[in-house]
Protein backbone atom coordinates (compact mmCIF):
# COMPACT_ATOMS: atom_id res chain seq x y z
CA UNK A 1 0.00 0.00 0.00
CA UNK A 2 2.76 2.43 0.93
CA UNK A 3 4.44 1.93 -2.44
CA UNK A 4 1.58 3.96 -3.89
CA UNK A 5 2.15 7.72 -3.96
CA UNK A 6 0.78 9.99 -1.23
CA UNK A 7 -0.58 7.32 1.13
CA UNK A 8 -1.01 6.97 4.87
CA UNK A 9 -1.64 3.75 6.80
CA UNK A 10 -3.24 3.83 10.26
CA UNK A 11 -4.55 1.17 12.60
CA UNK A 12 -3.91 -1.47 15.23
CA UNK A 13 -1.04 -3.27 13.50
CA UNK A 14 -0.10 -5.28 16.62
CA UNK A 15 3.57 -4.61 15.92
CA UNK A 16 6.08 -4.28 18.77
CA UNK A 17 9.29 -2.30 18.40
CA UNK A 18 11.51 -0.19 20.62
CA UNK A 19 11.46 2.41 17.83
CA UNK A 20 7.92 3.43 18.87
CA UNK A 21 7.93 2.80 22.61
CA UNK A 22 7.87 -0.95 23.27
CA UNK A 23 10.36 -2.88 25.37
CA UNK A 24 11.02 -5.47 22.67
CA UNK A 25 10.64 -6.00 18.93
CA UNK A 26 8.78 -8.84 17.22
CA UNK A 27 8.57 -10.01 13.62
CA UNK A 28 5.79 -7.56 12.73
CA UNK A 29 7.70 -4.67 14.29
CA UNK A 30 10.91 -5.56 12.47
CA UNK A 31 8.99 -5.76 9.19
CA UNK A 32 7.56 -2.29 9.68
CA UNK A 33 10.95 -0.92 10.75
CA UNK A 34 12.22 -1.80 7.26
CA UNK A 35 9.68 0.64 5.81
CA UNK A 36 11.64 3.47 7.40
CA UNK A 37 14.65 2.43 5.33
CA UNK A 38 12.49 2.93 2.23
CA UNK A 39 11.72 6.52 3.24
CA UNK A 40 8.38 5.95 4.98
CA UNK A 41 7.70 7.86 8.18
CA UNK A 42 6.42 6.25 11.40
CA UNK A 43 4.66 9.12 13.19
CA UNK A 44 4.19 7.67 16.70
CA UNK A 45 5.60 9.47 19.74
CA UNK A 46 6.21 6.33 21.82
CA UNK A 47 3.15 6.75 24.04
CA UNK A 48 1.33 3.46 24.83
CA UNK A 49 -1.97 2.87 23.08
CA UNK A 50 -3.02 -0.52 24.50
CA UNK A 51 -3.66 -0.97 28.21
CA UNK A 52 -2.24 -3.93 30.10
CA UNK A 53 -4.81 -6.56 31.12
CA UNK A 54 -2.76 -8.05 33.98
CA UNK A 55 -0.23 -6.68 36.46
CA UNK A 56 2.51 -8.76 34.80
CA UNK A 57 2.01 -7.03 31.46
CA UNK A 58 3.13 -3.59 30.31
CA UNK A 59 1.20 -0.96 28.40
CA UNK A 60 2.21 -1.26 24.75
CA UNK A 61 2.31 0.94 21.67
CA UNK A 62 0.91 -1.15 18.82
CA UNK A 63 -1.35 1.36 17.04
CA UNK A 64 0.61 3.07 14.29
CA UNK A 65 0.45 5.85 11.73
CA UNK A 66 2.78 5.38 8.75
CA UNK A 67 3.05 7.75 5.79
CA UNK A 68 4.66 7.22 2.41
CA UNK A 69 7.87 9.10 1.60
CA UNK A 70 6.09 11.57 -0.71
CA UNK A 71 3.14 12.33 1.59
CA UNK A 72 1.61 15.73 0.81
CA UNK A 73 1.43 17.11 4.34
CA UNK A 74 4.82 18.16 5.72
CA UNK A 75 3.79 17.54 9.35
CA UNK A 76 1.63 14.81 10.88
CA UNK A 77 0.99 15.56 14.55
CA UNK A 78 0.35 12.34 16.47
CA UNK A 79 -1.21 12.30 19.94
CA UNK A 80 -3.00 9.80 22.18
CA UNK A 81 -6.53 10.65 23.28
CA UNK A 82 -7.01 11.02 27.05
CA UNK A 83 -10.02 8.68 27.30
CA UNK A 84 -10.32 5.03 26.21
CA UNK A 85 -14.02 5.42 25.28
CA UNK A 86 -14.78 2.01 26.78
CA UNK A 87 -12.03 0.07 24.95
CA UNK A 88 -8.74 -1.48 26.07
CA UNK A 89 -7.05 0.69 23.43
CA UNK A 90 -6.50 4.43 23.73
CA UNK A 91 -7.63 6.18 20.54
CA UNK A 92 -5.01 8.32 18.85
CA UNK A 93 -5.40 11.38 16.68
CA UNK A 94 -3.29 12.01 13.57
CA UNK A 95 -3.57 15.67 12.58
CA UNK A 96 -2.45 16.61 9.07
CA UNK A 97 -0.82 20.02 9.15
CA UNK A 98 -0.13 21.87 5.91
CA UNK A 99 1.73 25.09 5.19
CA UNK A 100 -0.77 27.20 7.16
CA UNK A 101 -0.27 24.99 10.25
CA UNK A 102 -4.01 24.69 10.73
CA UNK A 103 -6.59 22.13 9.69
CA UNK A 104 -10.13 23.26 8.98
CA UNK A 105 -12.71 21.59 11.22
CA UNK A 106 -16.46 21.45 10.76
CA UNK A 107 -18.63 21.46 13.89
CA UNK A 108 -21.34 18.80 14.14
CA UNK A 109 -24.82 19.76 13.04
CA UNK A 110 -27.38 21.08 15.50
CA UNK A 111 -30.01 18.69 16.84
CA UNK A 112 -33.07 20.18 18.55
CA UNK A 113 -35.48 18.37 20.87
CA UNK A 114 -38.67 20.11 19.70
CA UNK A 115 -40.92 18.05 22.02
CA UNK A 116 -39.44 19.92 24.99
CA UNK A 117 -39.39 23.35 23.34
CA UNK A 118 -40.68 26.45 25.09
CA UNK A 119 -42.66 27.83 22.14
CA UNK A 120 -44.02 30.77 24.14
CA UNK A 121 -40.49 31.91 24.88
CA UNK A 122 -39.48 31.26 21.26
CA UNK A 123 -42.29 33.47 19.95
CA UNK A 124 -41.56 36.22 22.48
CA UNK A 125 -37.86 36.31 21.54
CA UNK A 126 -38.73 36.76 17.86
CA UNK A 127 -41.37 39.41 18.63
CA UNK A 128 -38.87 41.37 20.70
CA UNK A 129 -36.49 41.54 17.75
CA UNK A 130 -38.94 43.38 15.55
CA UNK A 131 -38.76 43.70 11.76
CA UNK A 132 -35.30 43.19 10.25
CA UNK A 133 -33.80 45.73 7.90
CA UNK A 134 -31.29 45.12 5.15
CA UNK A 135 -30.03 46.72 1.97
CA UNK A 136 -30.79 43.64 -0.15
CA UNK A 137 -33.00 40.55 -0.09
CA UNK A 138 -30.06 38.21 0.50
CA UNK A 139 -28.91 40.10 3.59
CA UNK A 140 -32.51 40.28 4.82
CA UNK A 141 -32.83 36.48 4.63
CA UNK A 142 -29.53 36.05 6.47
CA UNK A 143 -30.70 38.37 9.25
CA UNK A 144 -34.01 36.54 9.63
CA UNK A 145 -32.33 33.14 9.77
CA UNK A 146 -29.83 34.39 12.33
CA UNK A 147 -32.61 35.65 14.62
CA UNK A 148 -34.58 32.40 14.28
CA UNK A 149 -31.49 30.35 15.16
CA UNK A 150 -30.71 32.58 18.14
CA UNK A 151 -34.24 32.22 19.51
CA UNK A 152 -34.20 28.46 18.94
CA UNK A 153 -30.94 28.05 20.85
CA UNK A 154 -32.47 29.77 23.87
CA UNK A 155 -35.96 28.23 23.82
CA UNK A 156 -35.39 24.68 22.52
CA UNK A 157 -33.14 22.03 24.15
CA UNK A 158 -30.27 21.15 21.82
CA UNK A 159 -27.01 19.25 21.61
CA UNK A 160 -24.50 22.06 21.93
CA UNK A 161 -23.04 21.44 25.37
CA UNK A 162 -19.88 23.50 25.05
CA UNK A 163 -16.57 22.13 26.20
CA UNK A 164 -13.36 24.10 25.81
CA UNK A 165 -10.43 22.11 24.51
CA UNK A 166 -6.93 23.40 23.94
CA UNK A 167 -5.08 21.82 21.06
CA UNK A 168 -2.01 23.12 19.22
CA UNK A 169 -2.35 26.26 21.38
CA UNK A 170 -5.65 26.95 19.58
CA UNK A 171 -8.72 27.16 21.78
CA UNK A 172 -11.90 25.92 20.17
CA UNK A 173 -15.25 24.61 21.31
CA UNK A 174 -16.35 21.02 20.87
CA UNK A 175 -20.00 19.99 20.81
CA UNK A 176 -21.66 16.68 21.45
CA UNK A 177 -24.23 15.22 19.07
CA UNK A 178 -25.90 13.23 21.84
CA UNK A 179 -29.07 15.06 22.83
CA UNK A 180 -29.77 12.31 25.37
CA UNK A 181 -26.47 12.82 27.20
CA UNK A 182 -27.08 13.78 30.83
CA UNK A 183 -25.22 14.29 34.11
CA UNK A 184 -25.34 10.58 34.94
CA UNK A 185 -23.50 9.72 31.72
CA UNK A 186 -20.95 12.46 32.28
CA UNK A 187 -20.25 11.35 35.87
CA UNK A 188 -19.75 7.75 34.77
CA UNK A 189 -17.30 8.84 32.05
CA UNK A 190 -15.44 11.07 34.52
CA UNK A 191 -15.04 8.11 36.89
CA UNK A 192 -13.73 6.01 34.00
CA UNK A 193 -11.19 8.71 33.12
CA UNK A 194 -9.95 8.90 36.71
CA UNK A 195 -9.55 5.11 36.85
CA UNK A 196 -7.72 5.20 33.51
CA UNK A 197 -5.24 7.82 34.77
CA UNK A 198 -4.51 5.71 37.84
CA UNK A 199 -3.95 2.66 35.64
CA UNK A 200 -1.57 4.45 33.27
CA UNK A 201 0.44 5.78 36.24
CA UNK A 202 0.62 2.50 38.15
CA UNK A 203 -0.08 -0.84 36.49
CA UNK A 204 -1.30 -2.83 39.51
CA UNK A 205 -3.94 -5.54 39.55
CA UNK A 206 -6.07 -3.36 41.82
CA UNK A 207 -6.01 -0.48 39.32
CA UNK A 208 -6.71 -2.85 36.42
CA UNK A 209 -9.75 -4.29 38.22
CA UNK A 210 -11.01 -0.84 39.21
CA UNK A 211 -10.64 0.41 35.63
CA UNK A 212 -12.61 -2.54 34.25
CA UNK A 213 -15.40 -1.90 36.76
CA UNK A 214 -15.61 1.81 35.90
CA UNK A 215 -15.38 1.11 32.17
CA UNK A 216 -18.19 -1.46 32.25
CA UNK A 217 -20.28 0.84 34.45
CA UNK A 218 -19.89 3.76 32.03
CA UNK A 219 -20.82 1.55 29.07
CA UNK A 220 -23.94 0.26 30.85
CA UNK A 221 -25.04 3.75 31.97
CA UNK A 222 -24.63 5.21 28.48
CA UNK A 223 -26.56 2.37 26.83
CA UNK A 224 -29.36 2.55 29.39
CA UNK A 225 -29.70 6.34 29.11
CA UNK A 226 -29.70 6.25 25.32
CA UNK A 227 -32.28 3.46 25.18
CA UNK A 228 -34.54 5.20 27.69
CA UNK A 229 -34.34 8.48 25.79
CA UNK A 230 -35.20 6.84 22.46
CA UNK A 231 -38.19 5.05 24.01
CA UNK A 232 -39.51 8.37 25.40
CA UNK A 233 -39.28 9.98 21.94
CA UNK A 234 -41.13 7.09 20.31
CA UNK A 235 -43.97 7.43 22.82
Amino acid sequence: MLERPNHTLVGDLNAHSAAWGNQKSDWAGQTIEKLALLGCMIENTGEPTRLATTANQKHTAIDLTITSSDFTYPVVQWEVFEDCLGSDHLPYISTLIGSNNRVETHPPSLIFNTKKADWTKFQKLLNDVGPTKAICNHQHCENVLREIKSAALEAIPHNQHQREIRKNNIKYSQTTNKYWWDETCQNAVNERKIALKELTKNNTQENITNFRIKRNKATAVIKKTKKSSIEKIRK
